[in-house]
C-alpha cells in the first residue's frame, strides 16, 4: 500500500490532466488577447472575383512587352491583351474597384507567330484593340492576318474583325466620347460603332 502523500499527489495529477483535456470545445469561447481575433482569415476578393493576369509567351530573345498591352478606364478599370505563340490573342477584364481579373479568353485562335505587338487605346469607356499574326513574322515578315477589336465597357462582348493579307493598321483613332473607332490601314479603313459593330 502506497504512502497517503504519494496517493493524495497521483490523485492531483489525475485531476489535473482531466483538466487539461476536458473544457469548452468551441473555440470561440477561448478568451483572445488585443489585436488577435479567432474568426477566420477573410477573403482577399469576393467569389468569383477573378485570377491574376496571365503573362505572353514569347520566343527567345524577344520583349515580353511588346507583345503585351494594357490600359485604364476613366472609372477606373482595366484591360489587358497579349499574345500567345501557337494559341493566339487573349484578354482580360478587371472591372473597377477589384484587385483580381476575369479569367484569361481566346479572341483570336491562331498557330501563326504574333506580328508588331498588340496594341490598346480607349475613350470614353469604349477600348480599341489591334493585333497581328502571320508566317516568319518573327524573322521580319509583315503580318498575314490583322485584327482589329472594340470594347464598350468592360463586358464579354468584343466586337472582332479579322482581315488576311494586309500589313498592320497604320493608325486608330477613338472618338471622345467612345461611340465610334475608325481603323486606318493599307487594305482602307474600317470603323466600329457602339451597338452596330463593324460596318
Amino acid at each position: 500500500m502506497r504512502p497517503l502523500p504519494h496517493r493524495a499527489a497521483a490523485l492531483l495529477l489525475i485531476a489535473a490532466l482531466a483538466a487539461g483535456c476536458g473544457g469548452d470545445d468551441d473555440p470561440a469561447a477561448a478568451p483572445t488577447s488585443p489585436g488577435t481575433s479567432s474568426a477566420a482569415p477573410s477573403q482577399t476578393s469576393s467569389p468569383g472575383a477573378g485570377e491574376p493576369l496571365g503573362s505572353p509567351v514569347v520566343p527567345e530573345g524577344q520583349d515580353p512587352q511588346d507583345f503585351r498591352a494594357e490600359v485604364a478606364l476613366d472609372d477606373g478599370a482595366r484591360v489587358a491583351a497579349y499574345l500567345v505563340a501557337g494559341t493566339g490573342l487573349v484578354v482580360q477584364v478587371r472591372p473597377a474597384g477589384q484587385d483580381d481579373w476575369s479569367a484569361p479568353a481566346t479572341l483570336v485562335e491562331s498557330a501563326e507567330d504574333p506580328c508588331q505587338g498588340v496594341e490598346l487605346q480607349q475613350a470614353g469607356g469604349t477600348v480599341a484593340l489591334t493585333a497581328g499574326f502571320g508566317l516568319y513574322c518573327y524573322d521580319g515578315e509583315p503580318p498575314q492576318q490583322v485584327v482589329a477589336a472594340a470594347l464598350a465597357g468592360v463586358t464579354d462582348a468584343w466586337d472582332v474583325r479579322t482581315i488576311d493579307d494586309v500589313d498592320d493598321f497604320e493608325s486608330v483613332t477613338v472618338a471622345d466620347d467612345g461611340s465610334r473607332v475608325d481603323f486606318d490601314g493599307s487594305g482602307g479603313t474600317i470603323t466600329w460603332t457602339e451597338g452596330r459593330g463593324f460596318d
